[in-house]
C-alpha cells in the first residue's frame, strides 16, 4: 500500500485535498526550441535549490559528495501546558527564511504567516515574506487548514522548506490570510505558523516518498534537551531498549489502539481496544468519562472549584505510576508525567491532572488521545517505514 501522491509540484482543489503533477508546466512556452531548451534547464537548475549567478543558496549543508544530508536535527523549544505548543525553527525559500513554527505531529498541513498579513498573531516574530524567495511557486488554488487550537484559510503555494540542514524543494504549504476562529489559539509566541508530520499528506511524507530520508521516520524529544530529528534517532537522547507498537495502518494520522490501563498495584481500567491517537497539538491524555472518574478517584486527586482536578504537588512522591496497554505492549507514565505545575491558584500553587475527557454525547468521548504530556514521557520515533511508533526511557 501506498499512502502517497507520485508528486513534485502541488495543487490544490475545491475539495481541499492535494493533488500534485509530475512536472513543471512548460507547454505554453512560446519560445524557440532551443530558447525553451535552455529556459528549462535553469529553471530545473534553480527549482531543486542549485546555485546560480544571481542569487546563491546560503545555510545549506552539503556533503562532500556535494549531496543533501539524508538526516536532520532541530532543537525544540519546550511547551507549558497553559502554551499553544511546542516549536521549532524551519527556512523557507531560496534564500532560506528562518520561521518558527508549531509543532503538529497529528496534522498533514504547514501553514505559515505572511509578511503582508496586516494583524499578525505574533508581530515579533519573523514572518514569510515571498518575494524574497527565487523558488517560490504561488497558486490561486484556496485551502482550509486546522492545527490544534488554530483554523483558519488561504492560498495554497510551494517553495523550498529546509529542516535543519535538510532541504526539501516543492513542498506544499498554505499561506495563511484569515483566521476563522479558536480559543486564542494564536497566542502562544513565538510562531508564524505551523507544521503537520502526519503519516500521509505532511511534508514528513512527501520526504519519505522523495528518497529524502537515511531511515523512514522522526523522532521527538519533548523534554529539555528537546530535540526533533529526521532520518536518524539520536543514541544520546535515550537509553534502555526500544518499546515498539504496530500503528492502524492507512490511518491518516499517527494511531494505535488501546486495550486498558492500570493504576500501579490497583484499579484495571477497560479501554475495550479504542482507536488511540498520538499528537502534540494538545497536553492532555484524553480517556473515556467512566475511566476518567475512577481515574482520579484511585489515584487521590482533590476535585476543586477552580481548577481541573489536583494534588499538591509534594504528594506527587507517593502516587501511582499508571500503564498503558497499547496493541499488547506497556508504557508506563510516573506521577510527574501525568501531573502539571500551576501556580497562581487562591491556596498557593498546585500539580493538576493531564488526563482530561468529554462528557458522555459530546463528540467522541470514548476515544483515547495521547497528547504531549504522555509522549513527553518517552523518547518517541515515528517509523513510518515500519509502522510502528517505539518508546524509550529518556537518558
Amino acid at each position: 500500500m501506498n499512502p502517497f501522491d507520485s508528486s513534485l509540484c502541488a495543487t490544490f482543489q475545491q475539495d481541499s485535498r492535494l493533488h500534485l503533477s509530475t512536472r513543471p508546466n512548460i507547454l505554453h512556452w512560446k519560445l524557440s526550441k532551443m530558447s525553451a531548451f535552455i529556459s528549462l534547464i535553469l529553471f530545473l537548475h534553480s527549482a531543486v535549490g542549485a546555485p546560480n549567478t544571481q542569487r546563491p543558496l546560503h545555510d545549506i549543508n552539503l556533503h562532500k559528495d556535494n549531496k543533501p544530508p539524508k538526516w536532520s536535527a532541530l532543537p525544540i523549544r519546550p511547551a507549558r501546558w497553559t502554551d499553544m505548543g511546542h516549536t521549532v525553527d524551519i527556512a523557507i525559500g531560496n534564500p532560506p527564511q528562518q520561521i518558527p513554527v508549531y509543532l503538529d505531529i497529528s496534522s498533514p498541513n504547514t501553514w505559515i504567516v505572511p509578511s503582508t498579513l496586516a494583524n499578525k498573531p505574533c508581530p515579533r516574530s519573523p514572518s514569510f515574506n515571498a518575494t524574497l524567495s527565487t523558488t517560490y511557486l504561488p497558486t490561486p488554488k484556496r485551502a482550509d487548514f486546522t492545527s490544534g487550537w488554530i483554523w483558519g484559510r488561504g492560498t495554497m503555494v510551494s517553495d523550498t522548506v529546509a529542516y535543519g540542514s535538510l532541504p526539501a524543494p516543492f513542498q506544499p504549504f498554505i499561506v495563511a490570510n484569515k483566521r476563522d476562529g479558536g480559543a486564542g489559539g494564536w497566542n502562544g509566541c513565538p510562531m508564524a505558523g505551523a507544521v503537520g508530520l502526519a503519516p500521509t499528506g505532511s511534508h514528513f511524507a512527501r520526504m519519505v516518498h522523495m528518497g529524502l530520508l537515511e531511515q523512514d521516520l522522526f523522532a521527538l524529544r519533548l523534554r529539555e534537551p528537546a530535540e526533533l530529528s529526521f532520518g536518524r534517532t539520536n543514541v544520546d537522547l535515550f537509553k534502555g531498549e526500544f518499546t515498539e507498537i504496530p500503528l492502524v495502518r492507512g490511518s491518516s494520522v499517527w494511531k494505535t489502539t488501546a486495550s486498558y490501563l492500570v493504576v500501579e498495584d490497583g484499579e484495571r481500567f477497560e479501554l475495550n481496544d479504542e482507536a488511540a491517537t498520538l499528537t502534540t497539538a494538545t497536553p492532555g491524555i484524553h480517556v473515556p468519562w467512566g475511566v476518567w472518574q475512577g481515574l482520579m478517584t484511585a489515584l487521590g486527586f482533590d476535585d476543586t472549584a477552580w481548577v481541573a482536578p489536583s494534588v499538591r504537588c509534594e504528594k506527587r512522591e507517593g502516587m501511582a505510576n499508571v500503564t498503558f496497554n497499547l496493541r499488547g505492549r506497556n508504557v508506563t507514565l510516573t506521577p510527574y508525567d501525568y501531573t502539571e505545575f500551576w501556580d497562581g491558584l487562591p491556596d498557593g500553587p498546585r500539580c493538576v491532572s493531564l488526563f482530561v475527557t468529554s462528557e458522555p454525547g459530546r463528540g467522541n468521548s470514548n476515544e483515547v488521545v495521547l497528547g504531549w504530556a504522555f509522549l513527553r514521557a518517552f523518547y518517541s520515533v515515528f517509523d513510518l517505514g515500519e509502522g510502528v511508533v517505539k518508546f524509550a526511557s529518556l537518558s
